[in-house]
Order: structure tokens, then C-alpha cells, then sequence
């Protein structure tokens, strides 16, 4: 993968236009900073140190802050809460940390109810609870007898078809599932011949740490779009902001389509400017963010509390009216439908590979990765985010369980996450040998995968599971891997037909599933098959057909 600007300078000028608009940066910057010195000089500190992190706090609340922020604006609720202890050992007279974590786990009427004295982070917190509690008991009806809006259906046109991704962030400074798949989307829509364009949400990169950023840049054959203010708006006034400016892009490069992706806010955004302009929206769901939040407070428990069914509410909104709804499997294209959306409107378009993904390297990486664990019978874990509905538990438990009958079990989990420091204390407890090197470059995702002897994907069951595919077993099957799977229907859908499927959610049922790929020719056998459902079926110039058949919906 190769990040260029779109207009690569010479060389000698390089280093004076990042300068430069590292400069020209500023103002947005200490725009954000000066918000926050209202409310609080140390978020002002926190909002420089968000944007430029080779700066240093003096106060370390202002670190811990500037985190909880930036895991909450990220739906990163476990990481929010985990911050949440240091919030308070920092300020023990405040409350305000006990409250947001109330409010994150979904207490919204409890933390509502309170009178509005005290800090102004106090009051901030609950202000937003009445905010929320209000929605959610206004908007649900509303939006649940809303009618589904007829399809804007486009006229005809002898141009190569254009299409406008509208997603919250991109590589290569997020890494993640989801920046990976607006990759692959672009650039094989790219080589059909469609013109696909990216742009990413208000402010980013800059507040990731890249001051530097130019409004452009290409990764490999894919345009993207930043839009980058002159000063940050309030928070209130954001998403009107993020409208204004995505209007002013799709009314300068007018593209057949503007297509939006998980969360909400991106589908409000493209729908304001397609119905603006006058030109249909597509909106992609890559996961239910709803269910996402309530898989990390309760479960089941969480789903009846306000936050869940404001969250679920915005979304539906969106679901409901734009013109056509893409999806990663049949499971999200059912929730789609069963949300009130026609089915004739719901495409899916299952995760790919690239084809060369499917090209085999020199298996030379097991000892350098594995190290004194490189002669293991057996090799199996995950390369993922550490998310508790990972299940990543039962894998070390049937790791304990083969080790017991003599099998010498290594597990290997690749990447970060709210979970791996307690699956690395759960491994210590079990003597399970665990090789844990965090998250790695995109370069280096195959030679992981290929030291992988199985991928396990011990999902627990939840909405979230049952529904939501993921990215990883197909991956790792395009590289050989077999893969070990839950009983859940989102899974079953990756895998390829053959592959093992666990009798339930036990480690002894997983270390029962396991324990035939220990046998070399066993694991090979599978690891073909699996390679050859993924060329046959889950290459991207396969699966573009159904985005074809969406657009082919809006009239192209």
C-alpha cells in the first residue's frame, strides 16, 4: 500500500508544505482548545495534546480526559470506562466521572433526574442525559411509524458512474476493519471503472495526531477528501458543520451517488447533501453501533434502557430514508429488513480480499514470531480488536484443556483492544504460552495469519454476533488458514463449507472442535478448501456485483 498526495511535490518542497500546513492547522486547533479553556484550562491542554501528541501535559487528568473523550466520540465505551478510574483519582470531590459512567451504562432517566449544581463537567453530564432521555422517548415513536421514502431514482448517463464514500476515518492513519474495507470498496470499484472517491468526516486527521494533513491524498489508486475548517465548530453546531462542508465537496466534484457508512451521523450527513443536491444516497451498515454499545454494558439488561434505544432510534432514521442500504451479510440484510426497510432496497455485499491476498509468501515468519514456541503442535488465536464479544477466553480455556492431554498448544492473539490485558492474566493463569505483539502494520497482517495453524472465532452470542460478519476469517482462509467457528449465523455465512463449526460455547466443545487440526494432514486439507472457497466466492471482483445491483437500483 503506497500514500501519496494527490500532487506529489518535489522533494526539495516537501518538508516547507507539510510545514506549511501544519501552520495553516493552527487556527483549528487552538479553536478546539480555546472551547475547552471555557469550560476547563486542562481540556485545553488535552485538545493541543489530541492534535499535536509530541506535546506534553503538566497535569495528568488532562491525559486521561483527553482519551475518555476521544474513546467516547470513537464508540470506544470500554475504553471509556476503563479511563474513568484514573478521572476520579485525579478529582475524588467530583462526581462527574461516576456520572458518565452511569450515563455510558445506560442509566440515562437515573442521571437525568439530578438536579444541575455543582462542576460544570457535572452539569455538562447531565445535561446530556436529559438531552438523550428526551430523544429516546420522543423520537422512537416517530421514527418507528415513519414511512419508507420511494427511491430517488437518477437519470441516465454515458459518464463513468461516480460514487462519494462518506466515512468517519481512513488509512493509513486508522487501522481497522472498517478503514480496510473502504480501501478495497474504492479501489475495486476504481477498477471496474467507476470514479470512487472517499472523504472523511469533519476534522479528521487533525485530531488524530496529523497537523500536517493536506485536504488530499491518494492511497494507491484511491482519492481521498479531508475536510479541514478554519476553526472547530461547537459540538452542538458540529454535525450542521460536517453538512455544510460535505455539500460544498459533492456540489464541486457532483458525484451519481453519495454513499454513507456506519455510524448514523455519517448517513444524516450524506443524506443532507444528497437531498440538497438532488442526488441518491446509499448507506452502507458495517455494524449496528447500538448493539455494539450494549454488548459492552449488559447485554440484554442494556437494550432496555434510553441511551440503547436513542442509539437505535438515529439509526433506524437513517435506514429508513435513504434510497438504497448495503450490507456485509445476509444476517444485517435480515435486521435491515425486519427494521422496517424493504427488502428490494437491501444489497449485500459480503467482506473480500484482494486477489493477491490469495498469492503464498516463504513461510519463514514462525520462529521470528513465535520464538522459543516456534516447535507448538498446534498454533491458534485471532488477529483482531480485543473486544469481550471476541470470545478470545474460550480459545486460551481449550488452549488449557489440549495442554492437559499432552497437545503442546501456543495461542497467538494479534492486535489491541479493552481485553488483551485480561486474556494475557487469564493465559498467566492457565500456563498457556500466548505470543501477544499488539497491533501490527498492514504489511505484516499475512505473515500472521500464515503462522496461524487455525483462526479461532469463538464469538459469544449476542445481537451483535448473530447479526455482524467479519473480516478476519475471510482473510485468514485466503491465506490457507482453516477456521474454527461459533455456532452463530454471521459466522456460519464467512465460513467455507466443510469448516468446523463448535458444538457449543464451552472451552471443551472448542478444545473437542480443535483437536483434529493438531494432525498436519487434517489442517491442510481444510486450509485448501477454505483458500479455494475464498477465490471462487469472496475475491472483491466477485462481490462488486452487489453494489452493481444498488446502484443499477438508483437508475445506473
Amino acid at each position: 500500500m503506497t500514500v501519496e498526495p494527490s500532487n506529489p511535490p518535489p522533494r526539495a518542497f516537501s518538508r516547507v508544505r507539510a510545514l506549511s500546513r501544519a501552520v495553516r492547522h493552527l487556527p483549528l486547533v487552538a479553536s478546539g482548545a480555546w472551547q475547552r479553556f471555557a469550560e476547563d484550562p486542562r481540556r485545553a491542554v488535552m485538545a493541543l495534546q489530541r492534535a499535536v501528541p509530541t506535546l506534553r501535559s503538566p497535569w495528568p487528568a488532562a491525559n486521561a480526559q483527553g482519551r475518555f473523550d476521544q474513546a467516547v466520540a470513537g464508540d470506544d465505551y470500554a475504553g471509556a470506562m476503563a479511563l474513568l478510574p484514573t478521572l476520579t483519582a485525579q478529582n475524588p470531590a467530583d462526581d462527574s466521572a461516576q456520572l458518565a459512567a452511569a450515563l455510558l451504562s445506560g442509566q440515562v432517566n437515573e442521571v437525568a433526574a439530578l438536579p444541575r449544581r455543582g462542576s460544570r463537567r457535572r452539569m455538562r453530564v447531565i445535561t446530556s442525559a436529559r438531552r438523550v432521555s428526551r430523544l429516546a422517548r420522543a423520537a422512537v415513536p416517530t421514527w418507528t411509524a415513519a414511512a419508507s421514502p420511494a427511491p430517488t431514482v437518477a437519470a441516465k448517463t454515458d459518464q463513468p458512474l461516480s460514487i462519494l464514500h462518506v466515512v468517519t476515518n481512513s488509512l493509513p492513519r486508522v487501522q481497522a476493519g472498517s478503514t480496510i474495507r473502504t480501501q478495497q470498496v474504492a479501489a475495486s470499484q476504481r477498477a471496474c471503472g467507476w470514479d470512487a472517491q472517499v472523504v472523511t468526516r469533519l476534522g479528521f486527521p487533525v485530531f488524530h495526531g496529523d497537523i500536517a494533513a493536506d485536504n488530499h491524498h491518494t492511497v494507491d489508486t484511491v482519492p481521498y477528501h479531508r475536510l479541514l475548517p478554519t476553526h472547530l465548530p461547537a459540538s452542538d453546531r458540529f454535525e450542521k458543520a460536517y453538512e455544510k462542508h460535505l455539500t460544498q465537496l459533492a456540489r464541486r466534484l457532483r458525484p451519481h451517488v453519495i454513499h454513507g457508512a456506519s455510524d448514523a451521523m455519517n448517513g444524516r450527513t450524506a443524506l443532507a447533501a444528497g437531498r440538497a443536491l438532488q442526488i441518491p444516497v446509499a448507506y452502507e451498515v458495517r455494524t449496528f453501533f447500538e448493539h455494539t454499545w450494549a454488548a459492552g454494558h449488559g447485554g440484554k439488561q442494556a437494550e432496555e434502557t434510553d441511551m440503547f434505544r436513542w442509539l437505535r432510534a438515529q439509526h433506524t432514521q437513517v435506514l429508513r430514508s435513504v434510497d438504497v442500504v448495503t450490507t456485509l451479510g445476509e444476517s444485517m440484510r435480515d435486521h435491515v429488513v425486519q427494521r422496517g426497510v424493504p427488502p428490494e432496497r437491501v444489497f449485500v455485499v459480503p467482506n473480500g480480499v484482494d486477489i493477491d491476498f490469495l498469492t503464498a509468501f516463504p513461510s519463514e515468519n514462525r520462529v521470528s514470531i513465535l520464538g522459543p514456541y516456534a516447535q507448538a503442535d498446534l498454533v491458534i488465536g485471532s488477529v483482531t480488536t480485543m473486544y469481550a464479544y471476541e470470545g478470545l477466553a474460550t480459545t486460551i480455556d481449550a488452549a488449557a484443556i489440549l495442554r492437559g492431554q499432552g497437545l503442546n498448544v501456543v495461542v497467538l492473539l494479534v492486535g489491541e483492544g479493552p481485553e488483551l490485558a485480561r486474556w494475557r492474566e487469564l493465559a498467566r493463569e492457565r500456563h498457556v504460552p500466548l505470543v501477544s505483539p499488539g497491533r501490527v502494520g498492514l504489511d505484516q497482517v499475512r505473515q500472521y495469519f500464515d503462522t496461524l495453524d487455525v483462526l479461532t472465532l469463538p464469538r459469544i452470542d449476542s445481537d451483535l454476533t448473530r447479526w455482524v460478519t467479519a473480516l478476519k476469517p475471510v482473510q485468514a482462509q485466503a491465506r490457507g488458514v482453516p477456521v474454527v467457528g461459533s455456532n452463530l449465523p454471521a459466522v456460519r455465512e464467512t465460513l467455507a463449507p466443510g469448516s468446523t463449526i463448535a458444538g457449543d460455547f464451552s472451552a471443551e466443545a472448542w478444545a473437542e472442535a480443535l483437536a483434529g487440526y493438531a494432525e498436519p494432514e487434517f489442517r491442510r486439507r481444510h486450509g485448501v478448501a477454505a483458500k479455494e472457497w475464498v477465490a471462487a466466492c469472496r475475491t472483491w471482483p466477485q462481490v462488486m456485483s452487489g453494489y452493481a445491483n444498488a446502484y443499477a437500483a438508483l437508475g445506473y
